[in-house]
């Protein structure tokens, strides 16, 4: 019994290493264009065969599933779902593939949240997250100096499911890349990608260095180096939302672990930092000239953020880009009182909601980029009644988290409950302009961690019934 959970949670942990490699390793495998995009498939693919693998031997030795705080808020999203789909009549296949994403690593919170995984392993395994962060931000940080070369260019992928078309490339290599000129892609093929990720690993260093006993000072140096290496990498990335959530991780995690002093220095600084920003755009004509886009015309990083503060950024946004679907598509679909969407049947389901809704003439032809508002695309496919669900299956999650960074006596699981509950928090505005839970270097870790919390919340549970049963 102990080997198999070794090997369960040992699957887990060297495919989660795996996931910020997997499109350079993939890029070297010499096999076909198709085999390649199903080799794309295999983590995802892998997860489903584990937990199947789980569910079996717990049938072959009489035992249930833990029972976990999500079930009833899944099966009611879930439910509401496939509500959805038969009132809008929506194609039943690619009603089955819009939901992919948003659903493919809940397999993986069930399958970790049933297993056993010692402290000391997890420990070693958050580890070597961390260190992979910093390794990738070394990447990232070369690829913006030295432009992005041709070993870290994704191979280009075409797949087609269901007369769906799944792409994977950039445009060009170097500074041509389709993205912000100057921006970084790591090892994930995208900037955005890296993004994710680096947000993800700076919630994750940031815990540790406050929740774990550390007592080498040299381990805690390494540990704040590979935090501001993360800091770093996120500036290169050039996603500014990113880097805005990622900074705004830290005084949320302070604040949460009642560090007020800390968090008095930190906001006075930033306090410092904003007037200054306030000061330059003031005295620099660059900020305050006309809109620019970055994808053309080259910026520092730092130029980058504090462009967003400028006027005309603010006027582009909300007449071509976020702003505007969440102002012309996100209220009139709610106001349209769809209590169940259009069906999640992806940019079909979207095509609809856009000739009901939609007044005037949209600033973009392709109408999969209201992806990019990932809680306006959740409400048109799934309607208000889903997207409650959903944010209850989340409430739910956040509970149960901040029972086990109150609660746990280990300070491995007490750190991850911290985790999962600041990456709660900070996907909420976050969700507004990144596919969170679409994207899989923020899914595949968030749903991987929140699974490691609630085993240990259901530990947690255990414990406390046993003792007022003693008692």
């Amino acid at each position: 019994m102990k080997s198999a959970k070794f090997k369960y949670s040992t699957f887990v942990i060297l495919l989660a290493l795996y996931v910020p490699f997997e499109v350079i390793i993939l890029k070297f495998i010499p096999v076909s264009e198709r085999i390649y995009s199903m080799l794309r498939f295999v983590p995802e693919v892998l997860i489903y065969l584990l937990l199947v693998l789980k569910v079996l031997h717990n049938i072959y030795h009489r035992q249930w599933m833990s029972r976990t705080p999500i079930d009833v808020a899944l099966l009611l999203f879930i439910t509401s779902a496939i509500i959805s789909v038969v009132v809008n009549s929506a194609p039943l296949a690619l009603s089955v593939i819009g939901m992919r994403p948003l659903l493919r690593y809940v397999a993986l919170f069930y399958l970790v949240s049933n297993i056993d995984v010692s402290s000391y392993k997890v420990k070693l395994f958050i580890i070597a997250l961390i260190f992979v962060g910093g390794l990738q931000s070394l990447i990232t940080s070369y690829q913006h100096f030295a432009g992005i070369s041709q070993v870290f260019m994704p191979r280009a992928t075409d797949l087609e499911v269901a007369g769906v078309q799944s792409q994977f490339k950039l445009a060009q290599t170097g500074w041509g890349s389709g993205r912000e000129k100057g921006a970084g892609i790591g090892t994930f093929g995208d900037s955005v990608l890296v993004a994710l990720f680096f947000v993800f690993i700076i919630v994750l260093s940031c815990s540790y260095y406050l929740k774990m006993e550390i007592k080498s000072a040299l381990f805690k140096l390494t540990l704040i180096g590979f935090f501001l290496l993360a800091l770093v990498g996120l500036f290169y990335t050039y996603s500014r939302a990113s880097v805005l959530i990622g900074l705004a991780a830290v005084p949320i995690i302070l604040f949460l672990e009642k560090r007020i002093k800390r968090l008095f220095f930190i906001g006075s600084m930033s306090v410092l930092a904003f007037a200054g920003v306030l000061f330059l755009m003031a005295n620099q004509s660059s900020t305050s000239s006309a809109y620019y886009n970055p994808k053309s015309k080259y910026t520092n990083p730092i130029d980058n953020i504090t462009n967003i503060f400028s006027t005309t950024y603010v006027e582009h946004n909300l007449q071509h880009s976020r702003g505007w679907i969440i102002t012309e598509i996100g209220l009139p679909v709610l106001q349209s009182l769809k209590f169940f969407g259009y069906g999640p049947s992806g940019d079909e389901s979207l095509g609809r909601m856009t000739k009901e809704n939609v007044s005037g003439t949209m600033p973009f032809q392709n109408v999969g980029i209201i992806n990019d508002v990932y809680w306006v695309a959740m409400l048109s496919y799934y309607g208000f009644v889903g997207l409650i669900f959903f944010l209850f299956i989340l409430w739910k999650i956040y509970k149960a988290s901040m029972i086990v960074y109150k609660n746990s006596e280990s300070s491995v699981y007490s750190m991850i409950g911290l985790c999962v509950v600041v990456l709660i928090i900070l996907v909420i505005p976050y969700t507004f302009i990144v596919r969170t839970f679409a994207f899989r270097p923020f899914a595949f870790y968030f749903w991987l961690l929140a699974g490691f919390a609630v085993a240990e919340y259901r530990r947690i549970k255990l414990s406390q019934s046993e003792q007022l049963t003693t008692g």
